[in-house]
């Protein structure tokens, strides 16, 4: 097994933006396990473990015995240019394991523009990207998530799909292949194991595949962990429990609601267990209780309650992302914004109530209206709405002015601001409209700045790309054709396509333009044609029971939700998958015990920040410590108002690369803690390369002013090196650019001593050439990425200039 040094490898990119640090609460690995798998997230908005399926896949693989799994993500432009320039195979996040190297590497796609992405993973691992070109040499490829139910466009360079829910049957298979693999089986034996699986499809397989879905969820403790922490901000950079998977509502465009059908919530005891993780072990104090519905969860609003009550003076927010119209009200989303308010979002899709009916929405306008109006008088200002063009109930109508004459009506019903974005509709496969045509893009296009140009001016429009979903459909509704399509698109550089700015529309358009066959007119063409291209995979749902919602869309008749006493027989529910109320709602035993009347105690914190930590941006690292207090259960005072923030303090931001002996934060706590013991704590609890070295408490002394660290801001001694340079050449090009540049106020350099050159830079209030160390060495040195800064010491400063240390100033 070969490793990469990575802090080596990423230390040459001239913006090493790319790698910013470790993660707090990474598992360990001894040093080579029997079988090793990574599960690849092909997207970079997955990026960290803030993702729950990113999470789910992660912890479940470790958990099974004598398997190490890792994780990988796809490379942005800078490091796949660095990985090709230098000729190093892509690899793991963990242990930099090269990816063909691995025994099995897994794919989660969430999204059909993730492809070309893989495509490039591949790639760069050194793995070949058709599957018939792989031997014995190369991992087996699996793919799973809800883009995969239709997998023909992708079989040509993907060897297995997994169809269902992970937690079901996952583990099992990768026990089975680990065991294999230590019975010295070869990667075609393990391949044939795979491939009698019944929830398995593959190109060429005969038999139906059946979907495997995860009936003991809720029942049982959740496979996610709220660790590792990923140190830098994520996109979704919150704590995130699945209260419920599967939505009762069966709104009839909804691939989502198909593929987890049914509806199964999870009791409470285990959402109570899963807060108090991501609170007190990972530090989260932003949570979102997720599923496709949240605001459906049985007797949401008392949870809410509890969850609030438990964690009250904490700073903990809730958020529920995805609210009916009539699950919703004023007092649920009073609640939930208890602690930070959050915003009012309808998906309200079409726009009126024959087509709402029609696709079994039931969002009255008077309602809305209502909730509006109370909203305002609460301080609300602005609501969000969302809408698609294209939907089979609407596509033959002016939908554009009933959209018009909607959204004008509530704003003005109201006074709102309204921020709307309009989608247009894709016709995913399984679902009651899988076989309806699709918007053509400049027609979506044309109807989109039509409503722009005619809403009125407190409504804001913004849009989902139509060229976007064009291309989306190609890959979700196609065949072979639409993988070799996506190929050629790879080939040519297409890259990162779900990012809007990464995505090359004449690159594409070229593409479908020079295409054998009609792209355009057969993707957004009508499906019936297409009943059997899709027929080898079972998702419960019965064809009949799709047949007979598709009926009822263009009757606007209303289909009862997925509740247990359902008499609507869809296919999905059987012996031993059924719709589940959560249990175990007396939790009042489980209540923490609140503290007293808050105090004012301010401590100073001097903390170390070296190796690949320097790459940790300031932002970030505040991040860090401040999940790190959190974890502690320390006592962090938070600020008043609408949103609040723990009282911290930084002295002076560390630039990105720069390592430190002595970063200097003052935290403002309740209360008093233990040092010692506050000290072990802290270091056990924040990632690899950040170290509390001191702390201190500071005197607090009546009618004087609360301590402050910035406006203090003296200067700091740096030792300074050069990765191709001697210290002596080095020290002689600073001291002639500093008297060339009349530096001196600024800059002063020490001998260079046991291989260090030490170098004070003094901070000035006033308008001076210099005053940051990293842009004077950016600016005048052009090699900058060979430059090393460490600073060593930060140093406060007293009325007369003189530079003396943070705790002596306090003290004084």
């Amino acid at each position: 097994m070969t490793y990469i040094d990575r802090e080596e490898l990423l230390y040459s990119v001239q913006t090493p933006g790319q790698y910013r640090g470790g993660e707090f609460g990474s598992i360990t690995y001894e040093q080579d396990q029997e079988f090793i798998m990574a599960v690849c997230f092909p997207d970079l908005y997955s990026i960290g473990m803030s993702n729950q399926a990113v999470k789910i896949l992660y912890s479940l693989a470790n958990s099974v015995k004598d398997v190490q799994c890792e994780r990988v993500f796809a490379p942005m432009e800078d490091m796949e240019r660095l990985l090709r320039e230098k000729d190093i195979s892509h690899f793991t996040l963990e242990k930099a394991i090269p990816l063909h190297e691995l025994d099995l590497l897994s794919f989660t796609i969430g999204y059909e523009l993730c492809f070309t992405n893989i495509l490039n993973i591949l790639e760069l691992g050194r793995i070949p990207l058709r599957r018939e070109d792989r031997t014995e040499d190369h991992p087996i490829l699996i793919a799973g998530g809800p883009s995969v139910t239709n997998p023909i466009p992708f079989s040509s360079f993907i060897d297995y799909f997994y169809i269902g829910e992970g937690e079901e049957a996952f583990p099992a298979l990768l026990q089975r292949l680990a065991e294999m693999k230590k019975e010295g089986k070869t990667r075609n034996e393990l391949a044939d194991y795979i491939e009698s699986q019944d929830y398995i499809w593959f190109d060429g397989k005969k038999e139906k595949t059946r979907v495997v879905k995860y009936a003991r969820f809720g029942k049982e403790k959740s496979w996610t962990s709220a660790l590792p922490v990923p140190t830098i901000e994520t996109v979704q950079d919150h704590g995130v429990i699945e209260i419920m998977r599967g939505c009762p509502n069966k709104c009839r465009f909804c691939h989502a609601g198909v593929y987890y059908r049914p509806k199964r919530e999870k009791d409470w005891d285990l959402i109570i267990a899963e807060a108090d993780s991501l609170v007190f072990e990972a530090g989260y104090r932003d949570i979102t209780l997720s599923s496709l519905s949240s605001g459906d969860f049985s007797d949401i609003s008392r949870l809410i309650d509890v969850l609030n009550e438990r964690y009250r003076g904490l700073g903990v927010s809730f958020s529920l992302p995805s609210l009916r119209v009539n699950s919703l009200s004023l007092d649920l989303i009073e609640k939930i914004g208890e602690v930070k308010k959050s915003g009012l979002t309808f998906a309200v899709e079409a726009a009126n109530e024959s087509w709402q009916h029609g696709i079994n929405k039931d969002v009255s306008e008077e309602k809305i209206i209502e909730i509006l109006r109370e909203a305002k008088r609460r301080g609300w200002r602005q609501a969000k709405f969302y809408f698609m063009l294209g939907l089979p109930v609407s596509i033959d109508y002016k939908e554009e002015d009933e959209m018009i004459e909607y959204l004008n009506r509530i704003q003005m019903a109201t006074g709102m601001n309204l921020t709307v974005n309009i989608g247009t509709f894709i016709p995913k496969v399984f679902t009651p409209y899988k076989n309806a045509r699709q918007l053509e893009e400049q027609t979506s296009l044309d109807k989109i700045l039509y409503i722009k140009k005619n809403v009125n001016r407190k409504i804001r429009v913004s849009f989902h790309s139509p060229f976007a979903s064009l291309v989306e459909a190609i890959l979700s509704r196609g065949d072979k054709r639409a993988g070799e399509l996506f190929f050629k698109a790879f080939r040519k550089g297409a890259r990162l396509d779900s990012w809007d700015d990464h995505l090359d529309r004449e690159l594409w358009k070229n593409l479908i333009k020079e295409a054998d066959w009609d792209v355009v007119g057969e993707t957004c063409s009508d499906h019936a044609s297409f009943n059997d291209l899709y027929d080898f995979i079972d998702l419960s749902v019965t064809e009949k029971s799709l047949d007979k919602e598709n009926r009822l869309s263009f009757e606007s008749t209303l289909t009862e939700p997925c509740e247990e006493n359902c008499t609507d027989h869809c296919g999905v529910c059987r012996k031993a998958l059924k719709v589940r109320t959560a249990a175990g709602k007396d939790i009042s035993a489980l209540n923490r015990e609140t503290a007293g009347e808050p105090g004012y105690y301010p401590y100073l914190l001097n903390i170390s920040k070296e190796g690949a930590a320097s790459y940790i941006g300031h932002l970030d690292f505040f991040r860090a410590v401040e999940r790190a207090l959190y974890r502690c259960d320390a006592p962090v005072k938070m600020s008043e108002g609408f949103n609040p923030k723990p009282k911290i303090e930084f002295a002076n931001p560390l630039s990105l690369g720069a390592g430190s002996r002595d970063e200097v934060v003052l935290v403002e706590m309740t209360a008093k803690v233990d040092v010692q013991t506050f000290s072990e704590t802290f270091n056990q609890s924040i990632c690899e390369g950040i170290r509390l070295e001191a702390i201190f408490e500071l005197p607090v002394e009546k009618g004087r002013k609360k301590h402050t660290l910035m406006k203090n801001w003296g200067g700091a001694d740096w030792n300074v090196s050069h990765r191709k340079m001697s210290q002596d050449h080095l020290r002689e090009k600073i001291a002639r650019l500093i008297d060339e540049l009349e530096l001196e106020k600024s800059f002063s350099l020490g001998d260079v001593e046991n291989g260090v050159l030490p170098l004070r830079h003094v901070f000035s209030r006033d308008k001076v050439a210099y005053n940051s160390v990293n842009k004077f060495f950016r600016e005048q040195f052009e090699d900058y990425e060979n430059i090393r800064l460490e600073r060593v010491k930060s140093w406060a400063q007293d009325r007369e200039g003189n530079f003396l240390s943070y705790i002596d100033l306090f003290k004084g």
